[in-house]
């Protein structure tokens, strides 16, 4: 103190006390982060200033502390390493004072005999409740004894009694995975790498829950980060060429499928398969062939030879006639086994468990002439007829369909419709919003314009007048007609469509955008089931049907392949996506939602009815896809309510919206 007041008087300075934060991270003796512990932090009389948690990366922050020793303390109960504190004394270097930054680097040590076993292993630990871990106990022994419905219901005990507990999320979340319950994965093993974000086989599984359902930007970080921590593990190595080759990254895809055969030698052989399909995709049909004859001579588990055989001489074939079409976009799933198969590649010693992913290429662009009013389908190569089973469902689902959407014409709803003008490479350069009001009467619905761009409609009280006398004329005409005598195209006859009209580049198209086109005119190959939901779903592939006729305004479905959900109680087609590809392929894109050049998507309403919730066509730069419109077009339903009321009252008093 007497040196601070000689330094006022002599200097004439103005001392400031000083401040520091300090910036801190726990590490352990790989120098990886170690989450989920506490540090508390006291002075040099022991008296406690601030106890905090790290955060995921490790690390933790102090601000306010003034000069002098402190000490902080790691507390790591529920962990494999050892309690540590570390003593700092922070000293002012300026003589006017101010905040300054010390830096605090903690190095845990492992406790005895919980070191790691293996290169790169996680090692997490929780003080788990006994009844909790008798569950997940049980869990396992019944999976080991293949009582799978036992060991599901014992897990499930032990994330109810613990909620946080990491081994059994893991465990139940891989286990939905194996047997294709992607989406009830997804909760379980985000939880789970919440808890622990070095968790190889939280990773894995859920990067292939999200390749399974399409989600390939999120599938390829998560196995990005299992094989950083995992690099020697060729299912890893497998998944990751799957989903860059699904998202058209072909070298990464290439390189990540020759990794998995140098880790995995004779036991990743099925990547020879997938080699081939990617270099079939890109006309490379002699490295196609060279890689199928190494899949026919390695593989231990093929269960058709003569089908590879025949693929082996088609590409032949190919190699003699230049400019050929690829045989198939990726060549899929190999023969004998499901696309979700659970018999993936095993290596032996790993710690990723083999699960089951999708193998479906992605689109392969045309520039074929767009279709005439009547088109004939090219001939492809056929595919395996559907079980009668999932043919049935697939007759059933087109009825259906018409009878939700006679259901529909007893409610109103919300539409909001957005268009956008492409330009040749896709991108939007103008686009336009509306949302309506649909009012239903006898077999059609009369919409109200509200709003435009965002901007009340200034003539919404002429509209309601004007749609009064539309559904009272309508009401009059069609009590004199029988509905289906006079149903438009894709009216109550099957599902709800959604017309796409206008004039672009000075020429004028039109296309009907309907699942029942779909229904119609394509075929359905290599059924799965999924719960989605908590509903079992069956999800299938389609392409158009060789020499089908397809009308002018259902164009788009010459151009188009994908894959169709149909809920296997109901009946009802709940989704569809398709995309541009050629029509010799065999199989359906798995590229991502945003990229879809169609979507049709119902949900299910509380008194079980299925209504539309979005339909979205997008041409992407390709005006020939939508009939000559190169546009961006998404209808999105909204607040379905029942029409209980005369038509004039209903729309002069609009009921109340509840979002």
């Amino acid at each position: 103190m007497k040196l601070i007041l000689l330094l006022n008087l002599v200097f004439g300075f103005i001392w400031t006390q000083s401040t520091f934060t300090v910036v801190g991270s726990v590490r352990n003796p790989s120098g990886q982060a170690v989450d989920g512990v506490r540090v508390s932090v006291t002075d040099e009389n022991f008296q406690p200033i601030r106890i905090l948690l790290v955060d995921a990366s490790g690390r933790f922050t102090i601000r306010g502390l003034r000069p002098g020793r402190f000490n902080f303390r790691v507390e790591t109960t529920g962990t494999p390493y050892e309690e540590q504190t570390q003593q700092i004394e922070l000293q002012a270097l300026r003589i006017r004072g101010g905040n300054e930054t010390f830096p605090l680097d903690i190095t845990l040590k492992f406790k005895k005999g919980k070191e790691p076993t293996a290169n790169n292993a996680s090692v997490f630990a929780q003080d788990v409740p006994s009844s909790a871990r008798k569950e997940y106990e049980n869990g396992v022994k019944s999976l080991k004894s293949q009582k799978k419905d036992q060991a599901i219901s014992s897990l499930k005990k032990a994330i109810e009694i613990f909620p946080d507990y990491y081994e059994a999320l893991e465990l139940l979340g891989v286990e939905y995975v194996k047997s294709s319950q992607h989406e009830a994965a997804l909760p379980l093993l985000n939880h789970a790498l919440k808890l622990n974000r070095r968790g190889v086989k939280t990773l894995y599984g859920l990067g292939v829950a999200y390749l399974n359902l399409n989600r390939l930007a999120e599938a390829i970080e998560l196995l990005e980060a299992a094989a950083q921590l995992d690099p020697n593990n060729p299912n890893t190595q497998m998944m990751l060429g799957l989903a860059y080759g699904n998202s058209r990254f072909f070298d990464k895809s290439e390189n990540a499928f020759k990794k998995a055969l140098q880790l995995g030698d004779a036991e990743a052989a099925e990547a020879h398969f997938y080699l081939a399909g990617l270099y079939n995709k890109q006309g490379k049909y002699q490295q196609a062939r060279r890689e199928l004859e190494l899949y026919l001579k390695q593989s231990k588990n093929i269960k058709d030879q003569a089908q590879i055989k025949a693929m082996i001489e088609k590409l032949k074939e190919k190699e003699k006639t230049p400019g050929a079409l690829p045989m198939t976009s990726v060549i899929p799933t190999p023969p004998g086994r499901q696309p979700t198969s659970p018999e993936a590649p095993v290596a032996s010693g790993s710690d990723a468990s083999p699960i089951p992913t999708t193998t479906s290429s992605a689109p392969v662009e045309t520039n074929a002439a767009p279709p005439t009013a009547e088109t004939k389908l090219p001939e492809p190569e056929p595919v395996p007829p559907l079980p009668p089973e999932f043919a049935e469902l697939i007759r059933r689902s087109a009825l259906e369909g018409g009878a939700m959407h006679k259901r529909l014409l007893d409610y109103t709803y919300t539409l909001k419709k957005t268009r956008r003008v492409l330009d040749d490479r896709g991108n939007p350069m103008q686009s336009q919003e509306q949302v309506f009001e649909a009012y239903p009467v006898r077999g059609e619905h009369v919409l109200i314009r509200l709003s435009a761009d965002g901007a009340p409609s200034r003539t919404l009280a002429e509209d309601r007048k004007r749609a009064v006398q539309q559904l009272e004329d309508a009401e009059l005409r069609r009590t004199s007609e029988k509905l289906s005598e006079k149903a438009p195209d894709g009216n109550t006859e099957g599902y709800i469509s959604a017309g796409v009209s206008g004039i672009y580049n000075g020429k004028a198209g039109y296309v009907s955008i309907n699942v029942s086109a779909f229904l119609q005119h394509c075929e359905f190959f290599s059924p799965v089931i999924e719960n989605i939901s908590q509903r079992p779903t069956v999800v299938l592939s389609f392409r158009p049907r060789a020499g089908s006729s397809v009308p002018n305004n259902y164009s788009y479905v010459y151009k188009l392949v994908g894959k169709i959900w149909i809920d296997q109680a109901d009946q009802v087609v709940t989704r569809v996506e398709a995309w541009p590809v050629s029509a010799f392929d065999l199989i359906s894109s798995t590229a991502t939602k945003n990229e879809a050049t169609l979507i049709y998507q119902q949900s299910r309403e509380p008194n079980g009815l299925w209504f539309p919730t979005l339909i979205r066509a997008n041409a992407r730069g390709r005006a020939d896809i939508l009939n000559g419109l190169n546009w961006d077009v998404v209808f999105e339903f909204d607040n379905y309510q029942q029409f209980n009321t005369s038509a004039s009252e209903k729309i002069n008093s609009p009921p109340v919206k509840n979002n």
